[in-house]
């Protein structure tokens, strides 16, 4: 922080014309990546939390396994291999337009088959974020 603050209100006072403003606005920086620390930690992975993540993840490959190919295929493709609506347009030789089209009804799709088998018992979530079990 000592290293870098100086320099960092040099360029925050060209910008606001304020040396006392540019002051402020570094220091309120450094103040959120600490905070987004502390957030990371609070979060990490206890046991509970873990069986609760596995739990939505089988949820959330049931309803995939339900899904006609094609819309796992789009959702695959976004999802798993993080590939661009060009780049899934390019690798299935569609326009951009198609893509974002069928990606949206595969998307539509996946959440009705969450809706259709959630169990109010089981506490999962309304929606789901797929992004968040990519790595599982």
């Amino acid at each position: 922080m000592q290293r870098l603050a100086p320099g960092l209100i040099a360029h925050a006072a060209g910008i606001c014309r304020s040396r006392h403003r540019a002051e402020e606005l570094v220091q309120e920086a450094f103040v959120k990546p600490d905070d987004f620390g502390d957030q990371k930690k609070s979060k990490e992975l206890t046991p509970q939390r873990k069986l609760e993540d596995d739990e939505n993840l089988l949820h959330i490959q049931r309803a995939l396994d339900r899904l006609d190919p094609d819309k796992r295929t789009m959702l695959m493709l976004r999802v798993n291999e993080h590939m661009s609506y060009e780049e899934i347009a390019e690798h299935l030789g569609v326009p951009v337009g198609t893509v974002m089209s069928r990606l949206n009804r595969a998307r539509l799709a996946l959440l009705g088959e969450l809706d259709s088998t959630f169990d109010p018992k089981s506490q999962l979530p309304s929606t789901y974020d797929i992004n968040r079990y990519r790595e599982a």
